[in-house]
């Protein structure tokens, strides 16, 4: 009797523990469908503000960009260039806000377009980095970090070492140069690292 006793208290124990299993994946389905609903919520607003930027002529560059990837709204008539185009003439601070937009757009997309706004962000941070020193040049600190690079005289040369290589050929010059940054061999360490730099945001572009 005492043996049943205590086989129907296990039982009765394990169909409670089943149930409290199955309470918690309950629980934790719907928080994730909520979550999902509330992400989808927001990017359908950051989209539809997109979109009424776009209608007053007050577009931002993160309203571009997410026009150019986008498959909808197809309603809404913007002339389409390269992407990269939408970052001509922006200031420090306009690329230091899309740096962050992007930011909001890859995590409300979760994972959708990562490829894309990966892209855009390595070329919005060269622009950056090009202006930030275009600044520093123009206040006359010319003495520039060692690990800033390239001086801006051969910044012109070494853009053009990029240009009428093929995709493959890029890929093939990135592995030598982080090859040679990982080797310990390279004297001048900032040159290298900022050659990389301009060599990413110019496959970026390319992409």
């Amino acid at each position: 009797v005492k043996q049943a006793r205590l086989e129907r208290e296990r039982e009765r124990q394990q169909r409670e523990e089943e149930m409290e299993a199955m309470q918690r994946a309950k629980e934790a389905e719907y928080y994730k469908e909520w979550e999902q609903q509330e992400d989808n919520f927001h990017l359908h607003q950051a989209k539809l503000r997109s979109k009424i930027r776009i209608q007053d002529g007050r577009a931002k560059p993160i309203d571009l960009l997410a026009k150019y990837i986008s498959a909808e709204d197809d309603d809404i008539a913007v002339e389409m260039h390269e992407p990269y185009t939408f970052l001509t003439g922006l200031t420090i601070t306009d690329l230091e806000d899309l740096v962050e937009d992007i930011k909001v757009y890859m995590e409300l997309e979760q994972g959708k377009n990562a490829d894309f706004w990966k892209d855009m962000t390595v070329i919005a941070e060269d622009e950056l980095s090009k202006l930030k020193k275009l600044q520093q040049t123009q206040r006359g600190e010319s003495g520039v970090d060692r690990r800033e690079g390239i001086n801006a005289s051969v910044t012109t040369d070494v853009v053009s070492i990029f240009h009428g290589k093929t995709f493959g050929q890029l890929v093939a010059l990135q592995q030598q140069i982080m090859k040679r940054i990982k080797s310990g061999d390279a004297v001048d360490i900032g040159y290298w690292e900022s050659l990389l730099q301009q060599l990413k945001a110019h496959m970026a572009r390319a992409r």
